[in-house]
């Protein structure tokens, strides 16, 4: 069996061919195209690839200076690092085939640049261009049953094509790419030949005898075990194993509902006792006749309180924030102050022509019309109307004599006669509406398909009126299961027992345990009683436990030794620090792959504009002065894309900008404008953007709705950082359909947060996620740009509070190097630089 190394490249796989050693100091190594006296260009860099101090294939293989044969031109980039060491380590076994793959042989293509002093494998560009011109080739390997590896960067890992069936492997530094060779583990490949020959000393066998019993009878061990793990995943997954603890489960569950029924039981009955919130608001115009404005007065006067002595609640008009005309912005506002229902009501008054009686008097006659209608705000439908006419008359003489306070006060008097009847009739209506309830509920540390299950489950209730997920939170992983929560406002026509006994009967039907608490009349939680897949664990923890047990016996038998497997490492460690690879013979260099990276002395801070990672997965902070906004992005580093199609292309739309301590926005002509805290924005003018802003894009649809609203939040000193994100709460009333024609990428765009940074911004935790601009007495650590990325611990004497880089505390201000892993409080996350 032979093994094929190819370098994935930007024209296709290159096949390396050979490597021949050329222990002359005075020859540069080169880089032949198929054996001939061509050379790629790369062959300079390739010779620092090898010498000792700038490269690392001398100090692990031993000669001077190599010629290495490829199939095809590689005249660019540093992405063939990757390959050419391993085709040296497989050189260096007699493994290394030509690139004529036959049946039975192997094929590792790669690509990646090494990291000379960390042996870090770094991030490469165009990846999935190799990708897809690497698939056809590997298909067909596959279709011959030839074993394949795609070697790729872990820094890449967000920039794959993963639709490509190509077996791809994320490597991170050398030590983990070497363990993909045949017959190389993670451990190094040192002296093989000399190191089989020494015999154990417990039984006299030779090293390699003993290391072959060993794997042997623990690779036997962990089949077993796989085979039982398996066994016990399968059955587990399946509906049988939750319902035959359902029993059980449902005792445990009646147990600790039993602590709180008394309080259930007290916040059922006050939702069963409520009533409508209700606010009473004139007619949709604003302006009303001043004539008629003490008519309106008493009209809203006598009905309210004809709906206060029914015990109706009738809210207060400021929560309007003084405006009458109700709005999808308006609904949702009303809403979170409790409020369900909304009366509109409309007074019209027209004069009639004078009537004569018997004893010729005349009469001017004039008719009033009174209409009402309910507005369920849940639902945002019109569910009742009603009008009221009446005819009221007066002699002309009566009527000359009377001014405007007069005769406004006729017009109140004749309108309260109306209004008394229209206030009897809407206290009929409210009474015979069905009652309508609200609830948060809230399901914590379920399964992701639990959740799904539920949430299909919910809206197909009866009762069911509407629900709005408020918050979905970052799913947390346990052992090899994550679970997750979610939020939710739900309106029903069922009251919360009856709510709560549907939901007992879905988590019974679904073998899940819970545990239900009642923080208010209005707030249900449901919290998952028990880890998923409890009992999966413990009999894994077992048959892992017996396993190791077993190993132990055996070793302890003398039937086997473990401890000569200890020797070639403890050589290995030797051989690295004081011997000199020999001369003159390339077949017994050694391969010096560290169990771990080298830490350099001095680390760089990654600078420019970087993508979140982890915590701060879809956080982009940019670190120019200067962020434009558009549809489409020439510059990644200066430049975001929102994919809404009433936005303008390639940066147009708008210019954020950082300028003597203070963020602005600038409209750069586009074709539907801006609108910043409801005023339009003028054309190429700068507008001051305040702590709390709201920027609307790109106009609003025929219903005068703004679909893309972006959120501008200017963090407090110290901190000097705009984060901006989009506000989704309005989506909800419109046709999701629609949206997605319109906006394409606007479930990734609602994930995403955007941060120009200034010099810092603070970190905290909120609701189990890292929030960037929090409050100083919440703040952990503030991220900070000066010439690069740096995190600095707050000062703070609560020691519950930790920051680390890497497992490692730090007390001050340290450098962020691409792919450090930052941990606050627990939470942990990354840096890297966006791929062009």
């Amino acid at each position: 069996m032979k093994l094929h190394i190819f370098v994935a490249t930007t024209q296709g796989l290159v096949a390396i061919q050979n490597i021949t050693a050329i222990d002359d100091a005075d020859i540069s190594s080169i880089v032949s195209i198929n054996g001939t006296s061509t050379t790629a260009n790369i062959s300079s860099a390739y010779h620092n690839f090898v010498r000792k101090g700038a490269g690392i294939i001398q100090q692990d293989f031993g000669a001077c200076s190599y010629r290495i044969n490829i199939s095809q031109r590689i005249d660019q980039g540093n992405s063939w690092q990757l390959a050419f060491y391993l085709a040296h380590a497989a050189n260096n076994e007699n493994m290394l085939g030509d690139g004529q793959v036959n049946v039975g042989d192997q094929v590792i293509c790669a690509t990646g640049e090494i990291n000379t002093s960390s042996r870090d494998i770094q991030a490469i560009s165009k990846i999935i261009l190799k990708q897809q011109l690497a698939a056809k080739q590997i298909k067909q390997w596959h279709k011959q049953n030839i074993n394949v590896a795609f070697l790729v960067p872990y820094a890449n890992a967000q920039t794959l094509d993963k639709k490509l069936p190509l077996n791809i492997k994320l490597v991170r530094n050398l030590t983990h790419a070497l363990s993909y060779l045949p017959l190389a583990d993670s451990k190094a490949l040192v002296n093989s030949a000399d190191l089989t020959s020494m015999p154990s000393p417990a039984t006299g066998k030779t090293i390699a005898e003993s290391s072959y019993s060993i794997k042997k009878m623990a690779l036997m061990a962990l089949a077993l075990f796989l085979l039982i793990f398996l066994s016990i995943n399968y059955w587990f997954s399946t509906d049988k194993a939750p319902l035959e603890n359902t029993s059980k489960e449902l005792h445990t569950q009646k147990n600790s509902q039993s602590n709180d029924q008394s309080l259930i039981q007290s916040n059922v009955q006050n939702i069963n006792q409520s009533v409508w919130q209700v606010i009473l608001l004139n007619s949709l115009d604003n302006i009303v006749n001043k004539t008629l404005q003490p008519a309106y007065a008493l009209i809203e006067k006598t009905i309210t309180e004809q709906l206060i002595a029914e015990n109706f609640d009738i809210a207060d008009k400021t929560l309007l924030n003084s405006t009458s005309k109700l709005t999808e912005q308006t609904y949702s506002q009303l809403s979170k102050h409790g409020i369900n229902l909304a009366i509109r009501f409309n007074l019209s008054v027209n004069k009639l022509d004078q009537l004569t009686s018997k004893n010729n008097t005349s009469a001017e006659v004039w008719r009033y019309e009174l209409s009402a209608y309910l507005i369920d705000l849940a639902t945002k439908r019109k569910i009742e109307t009603h009008t009221e006419y009446g005819e009221f008359s007066a002699s002309p003489s009566k009527l000359i004599h009377c001014d405007k306070q007069c005769f406004s006060q006729w017009h109140a008097t004749n309108a309260r006669k109306l209004a008394q009847d229209m206030g009897a009739i809407l206290v009929i209506k409210l009474n015979n509406l069905p009652r309508r309830y609200q609830f948060n509920l809230t399901f914590q540390n379920f399964l992701a398909k639990e959740l799904t299950m539920i949430e299909k489950r919910l809206k197909g209730m009866s009762g069911f009126l509407s629900n709005t997920l408020l918050q979905e939170f970052d799913a947390k992983s346990s052992l090899l299961h994550q679970t997750s929560s979610r939020n939710y406002s739900y309106y029903s026509y069922l009251s919360a027992d009856e709510l709560t006994n549907n939901l007992s009967k879905i988590f019974e039907q679904s073998g899940v345990s819970v545990i239900q608490r009642n923080n208010n009349a209005n707030t249900l939680v449901f919290i998952r009683y028990n880890m998923p897949y409890f009992f999966y664990y413990v009999f894994s923890v077992i048959m892992l436990t017996a396993l190791l047990f077993l190993l132990f016996i055996l070793q302890r038998s003398g039937r086997f030794t473990l401890t000569s497997e200890n020797k070639p490492n403890d050589l290995h460690a030797k051989s690295t620090k004081n011997v000199e690879p020999p001369e003159n013979n390339n077949n017994h260099a050694q391969i010096d792959q560290k169990a771990e990276p080298k830490t350099e002395q001095n680390p760089q801070a990654i600078k420019g504009t970087v993508i979140g990672l982890g915590a701060l997965k879809n956080h982009y902070i940019f670190t120019s002065n200067n962020l434009a906004l558009g549809r489409l992005a020439d510059e990644p580093t200066t430049s975001f894309t929102i994919g809404y199609q009433q936005i303008s292309r390639v940066g147009k739309q708008c210019l954020f900008s950082y300028e003597n301590n203070n963020f602005y926005i600038t409209e750069q002509g586009s074709t539907n404008g801006n609108i910043l805290n409801n005023r339009p924005l003028a054309t190429q003018q700068k507008t001051h953007i305040k702590q709390d802003s709201q920027l609307i894009l790109g106009g609003t649809n025929e219903a005068d709705i703004a679909i893309c609203q972006l959120a501008l939040k200017v963090t407090p000193q110290p901190s000097t950082a705009l984060i901006m994100q989009l506000n989704n709460n309005n989506h909800q009333f419109i046709d999701v359909k629609d949206i997605t024609l319109s906006w394409p990428s606007m479930a990734k765009d609602l994930c995403s947060r955007w941060i120009l940074l200034a010099t810092e911004v603070s970190l905290g935790i909120d609701n189990d996620q890292i929030k960037l601009g929090c409050d100083k007495r919440d703040v952990i650590a503030y991220l900070v740009y000066q010439n690069g990325f740096y995190i600095r611990p707050a000062e703070i004497t609560d020691e519950s509070r930790q920051v680390m880089i890497d497992d490692n505390v730090i007390h001050s201000q340290m450098p962020i190097c691409e792919h450090a892993v930052i941990s606050l409080n627990g939470y942990e996350f990354s840096l890297q630089t966006p791929s062009t």
